[in-house]
């Protein structure tokens, strides 16, 4: 089965949108007569989507990649499909999010500043900075599948975040950090509203995830012009 463009929902089945156009180049793609399910090429990063025509024709999708790469990472927001795939697959992670999409800018509150652009060469000061915050999955094929951008000061890195999922339409904001000795600073909002105004340039729709509990976070957002769109589970599936 192929899937039109014009059937991608890249907002409510983000991963595969992705994964068909921008992303496509690092993706791996199956099709069966019923859907369509393509994950991406990444050991560090095993995110995967699909589209079939029912539920029941797209659970043989599931089960083929996993056959195939034996871990997966979904994000559901339909709670029937999650209950679908918790009883027939192993979940060896599951955790609640919050789907938060940009609106516009705010009239009063759009700090700006100076960033810089990252590279797959800053990896270990991108990871060190990832590991002590820990905003979410980041690995070492993030900076080469998505643009990433940081604030230094002192010397050192202290904030970055970037994009991960990516489609013609939309865009995924991610890892969204600052070293605790330089918080209440603004650099997190800087980094923010400069990945927004870049994307907004290219007419793609900036969104992210975040955890439900991570109620300061998503109070930023929401202040910078970011509304709640709707809740889902990333899911982690291993054979």
């Amino acid at each position: 089965m192929s899937i039109h463009e014009s059937q991608l929902d890249h907002l409510g089945n983000p991963i595969l949108a992705s994964l068909l156009t921008t992303l496509r180049p690092f993706s791996q793609i199956i099709t069966s007569e019923h859907g369509i399910a393509a994950r991406l090429d990444s050991r560090s990063l095993p995110l995967a989507g699909y589209h079939a025509q029912s539920s029941d024709q797209a659970m043989p999708l599931v089960e083929k990649m996993l056959a195939d790469f034996h871990v997966i990472g979904l994000i559901s927001y339909n709670e029937i499909e999650r209950a679908s795939l918790k009883q027939r697959f192993k979940v060896r992670v599951g955790f609640p999010i919050i789907q938060m999409v940009f609106m516009e800018r705010p009239h009063d509150n759009w700090p700006i500043g100076p960033v810089e652009e990252l590279r797959t060469s800053d990896y270990g000061e991108m990871k060190a900075l990832v590991d002590l915050t820990q905003p979410g999955p980041f690995g070492e094929d993030s900076p080469r599948i998505g643009r990433f951008i940081g604030i230094r000061a002192d010397g050192r890195l202290t904030a970055m975040g970037g994009l991960r999922m990516q489609s013609n339409r939309v865009a995924e904001l991610t890892v969204i950090c600052t070293h605790p000795d330089y918080r209440r600073r603004g650099f997190a909002n800087r980094i923010v509203t400069a990945l927004v105004d870049d994307l907004l340039t290219s007419n793609l729709t900036p969104f992210l995830h975040v955890h439900p509990q991570n109620t300061g976070a998503i109070a930023v957002y929401e202040r910078l012009g970011f509304e709640r769109r709707r809740e889902g589970e990333v899911m982690v599936l291993q054979s």
